[in-house]
């Protein structure tokens, strides 16, 4: 298109011309600011790069997911930039303008934007003036994350430029149009409308990247380009893949069954016991969708930010075999550890070090091939900031949902709306549990359920009836397991001493970082003089440790690890991270009780690999820790102690019953019974039983201990959802419903400013030094990732009232901390509080700056972070 020159366009009164309106600034290399792209040239890039993104990541069977004129509302989300208010902030940012100097700006104030969502809420009035009734309007109204609100502002408003400036957007409007050949789509549909707004923001980020900053350079030629650099590359799809080829072993029945089952876009629920291989099985289904153009790409969802960690190495592998070997697509997102920092993907401002979707988890919902949790797919449905982006992220994928079981009525209510939304977006939805109870499976897949034998396959193919199939049992999978109950601790304690002094592994699961950390102490404090080795693994390490510590357990106690086996007798100690998603094999088991189903998942961890050498006289054996009939006699709750705050007592105690006269297991016979029987419609209880079960489903509603019940929290999840527009913080989302919130915290030995310099020090425990630049033009982009890895590497999630005091994001720019890591955005409705906490750690492990002076609070490389004396 022809650039039109300033002296071709006729001046008109009291509005400029939109050819001549400026969409960003630009910063020469002197440091001069000039005005940058212009809005017409900004929206053509942002159009242009959504239909490419349409073109080149959808398959051709999805592309109708899309309306016609989809890349032209993408183009359309900033003509709210042709205002007064806008053009105003623009300037000012320039060197040597004279605020309100324009003869067209003199009463403009930027300051006042916020009242109406700044330019994004003139683009809403805009499109909501030419369709009012739908969601059109709300695509470009939120592509900064949130709705605005207008409070009853239109098109005409004064503060957006009144009749002369409306004219101007409607003729940009009218330009656009022509230019993508389209009408504005008139959206009807609310997930068409998630999809798009996805789209639209995704596009704008990547519109916004180095490859159009430039206003002398032609954009034209960059749009494959920047979507490259971006991530947004094709997936190059080797064919003809056996499951033998890809995992290089021969499936099992159940995998075979599954695979063949998998028809299309729909939802499919495998259940099968533990180690039997249903991750591979769902990966093969995968590849054999994408080898077909059936997906887009996979998803893979697991319950938390430590399970997911564990699955990378697996899909690297998958992907190595899939993938031609020259194909990038993806690399990002299959790099084990923090390496992903490094990777030079270009989103703009928002994907840099420093923004808000500078983070493995956000991104990699859009790359395609990821693993991550389950919560970022969750805010697909939800009622936060850029929640449609995760829709778009999503759309058309393989989303692979595992452990599903582990999920609480709240968060089970949001998931259960997520597969909905899914389904309606042509994405097949894999969900993978050993202890899926049917209750909860007819609220993911419907009330048709009704077949109760195990191992069971459902489907629920796009447009077809539900068929349940049930693939032959493995008869060589099948174990028993000898079940004890004990309440001495220290006696079981001895016996794990002395079973590892016979050699054996012994895996010790207790239901509480807390808890596991002062069993840890405890056992290594009595095995001082032994050659026993203990280990604790549990979610509150830094990264850096954490994976020195899990690569060195996870490698003994996996399946290869042989020879080292052999050495010495060990107790691993740790919590529900090791029940999940992890391959670990242990002589002896034991563990603190816990709800049936999570029972199960932690047997699943005792004599796994029959390959495995076992010391003489070692018996496939658990030791479950429960509480004595005494004490459950007079207080329930009390009696499961710290449990009781973790899983649900109605729960624990309808699981003990469950399991009060069983001396052995069989698995995998009775996994389906056992949790049928816990999770049956209760019968007739009295006293303190009834009391439990009421509070399970209606909660406490008076005192000190108020909580909801069942029945509340489905509808505090409801409450959640999300149909158009957002305002909840997407860095705190509420995906679970607990009283354990975390927060991000900082660990370093400390941290100083240098005026010298211009910049500060941050070191960490380990002794390692960076420097920090006060101002973001002295970081190169390599540079900042390096920062953002080392800020990445020292950083542990803890409860708030085991976090440091929070400092204001204020001050912690005063250390340059706000171009490495996202501190929040005030201005968007985060608080004021940075979104990350510091702790100074001295050289005794002491946090000595927490706001609670009198306890004492500890961070060391074997304990984790703690609180001495819980």
């Amino acid at each position: 298109m022809r650039k039109i020159k300033s002296t071709e366009i006729k001046q008109k009164k009291d509005a400029l011309p939109y050819q001549l309106i400026p969409a960003k600034t630009f910063q020469l290399t002197d440091g001069t600011v000039v005005k940058g792209r212009s809005v017409l040239e900004h929206c053509l890039i942002v159009g242009h790069v959504a239909q490419e993104i349409i073109e080149r990541c959808f398959p051709d069977d999805m592309k109708d997911l899309f309306p016609r004129g989809a890349e032209l509302l993408a183009a359309l989300h900033d003509v709210g930039k042709v205002s007064p208010t806008f053009v105003e902030k623009i300037l000012r940012a320039t060197s040597g303008y004279t605020p309100n100097s324009h003869p067209f700006l003199s009463a403009a104030e930027p300051q006042f934007e916020s009242q109406w969502g700044g330019h994004a809420g003139v683009s809403q009035a805009e499109l909501r003036k030419i369709l009012p009734f739908g969601h059109t309007p709300y695509v470009a109204g939120q592509h900064h994350g949130f709705l605005p609100d207008l409070k009853g502002k239109t098109e005409q408003a004064e503060s957006f430029g009144a009749e002369p400036w409306q004219k101007e957007r409607d003729l940009l409007i009218r330009e656009l149009c022509k230019v993508f050949k389209s009408e504005i789509p008139d959206i009807r549909d609310v997930h068409t409308a998630r999809l798009v707004s996805g789209l639209t923001t995704v596009s704008d980020w990547i519109g916004s990247a180095g490859h159009f900053n430039d206003p002398g350079f032609k954009w034209e030629g960059e749009i494959g380009n920047a979507l490259d650099a971006a991530g947004f590359t094709t997936l190059d799809i080797l064919k003809n893949q056996s499951f033998t080829d890809i995992f290089d072993f021969a499936p099992n029945q159940m995998q075979t069954s599954f695979v063949e089952q998998i028809k299309g876009p729909g939802v499919y629920v495998l259940e099968a016991q533990m180690g039997l291989g249903k991750t591979e099985a769902a990966l093969h289904a995968a590849y054999m969708l994408l080898e077909q153009g059936k997906a887009r790409g996979i998803y893979f969802a697991l319950p938390t930010k430590l399970t997911s960690e564990k699955i990378y190495d697996r899909l690297a592998s998958f992907a190595s075999k899939v993938l031609d070997p020259q194909s990038q697509a993806a690399k990002p997102m299959l790099l084990h550890g923090s390496a992903w920092f490094m990777q030079e993907l270009d989103l703009g401002e928002d994907g840099a070090p420093g923004g808000s979707w500078f983070n493995q988890g956000k991104r990699g919902v859009l790359a395609p091939l990821a693993v991550g949790t389950v919560d970022q797919a969750l805010m697909a449905v939800m009622n936060v900031k850029h929640g449609f982006i995760r829709t778009f992220g999503l759309a058309g994928k393989v989303v692979i949902i595992d452990e599903v079981h582990s999920y609480d009525t709240y968060t089970g209510t949001i998931l259960n709306s997520l597969i909905q939304t899914l389904m309606k977006l042509k994405c097949t939805v894999i969900i993978l549990s050993a202890t899926l109870n049917l209750a909860q499976k007819k609220e993911l897949i419907g009330s048709g359920c009704t077949d109760n034998r195990y191992p069971l396959i459902t489907t629920k193919a796009e447009n077809q009836p539900l068929v349940e199939v049930a693939p032959p049992a493995d008869e060589s999978r099948q174990t028993k397991v000898a079940i004890r109950r004990v309440s001495d601790i220290a006696s079981t304690a001895q016996e794990a001493i002395e079973r590892a002094r016979s050699g054996q592994q012994i895996l010790w699961i207790e239901n509480t970082v807390a808890e596991a950390q002062a069993r840890f102490q405890s056992l290594r404090h009595l095995t001082e003089d032994t050659n026993i080795e203990c280990g604790l693994i549990h979610s509150r390490f830094i990264p850096s440790h954490r994976q020195i510590n899990e690569d060195r357990w996870v490698g003994i106690y996996g399946k290869n690890g042989g020879e080292q086996r052999g050495h010495t007798g060990r107790i691993l100690v740790g919590t529900q991270v090791l029940e999940q998603s992890i391959d670990i094999d242990a002589d002896f088991l034991i563990a603190r009780f816990c709800p049936t189903d999570m029972l199960f998942q932690r047997l699943g961890r005792l004599w796994r690999h029959a390959a495995t050498k076992r010391p003489a006289g070692a018996r496939c054996e658990a030791a479950l820790i429960v509480p004595t009939p005494l004490e459950l006699e007079k207080d329930i709750k009390k009696a499961f102690g710290n449990s009781a705050f973790v899983y649900d007592p109605y729960v624990l105690y309808r699981s003990l019953k469950v399991w009060s006269d069983r001396n052995e297991i069989s698995l995998p016979a009775d996994i389906r019974p056992l949790i049928d029987q816990t999770y049956q419609d209760t019968p007739h209880v009295s006293g303190d039983i009834a009391k439990l079960f009421h509070e399970l489903e209606n909660g406490i509603q008076y005192g000190r201990n108020r909580k909801p019940g069942r029945n509340q929290l489905k509808q505090i999840a409801r409450n959640t959802l999300t149909l158009i527009g957002a305002q909840a913080s997407d860095e705190r989302p509420p995906t679970r419903y607990s009283e354990q919130e975390t927060v991000e915290v900082l660990i370093l030995r400390d941290m100083k400013i240098k005026s010298e310099t211009q910049s500060s020090t941050l070191i960490s425990i380990d002794g390692k030094t960076i420097e920090v630049p006060l101002t973001k033009a002295k970081l190169t982009r390599r540079q900042s990732r390096t920062l953002a890895m080392f800020i990445a590497q020292n950083t542990v999630s803890v409860n708030p009232w085991l976090a440091p005091k929070a400092l204001t994001i204020g001050h912690l720019k005063s250390f340059g901390l706000h171009n490495i890591v996202f501190l929040g955005s005030p201005e968007k409705g985060d608080h004021e509080d940075a979104l990350i906490r510091v702790a100074l750690v001295d050289r005794a492990g002491r946090i000595s700056n927490n706001n609670q002076s009198d306890d004492k609070f500890f961070y060391r490389q074997d304990m984790g972070y703690w609180k001495e004396g819980v």
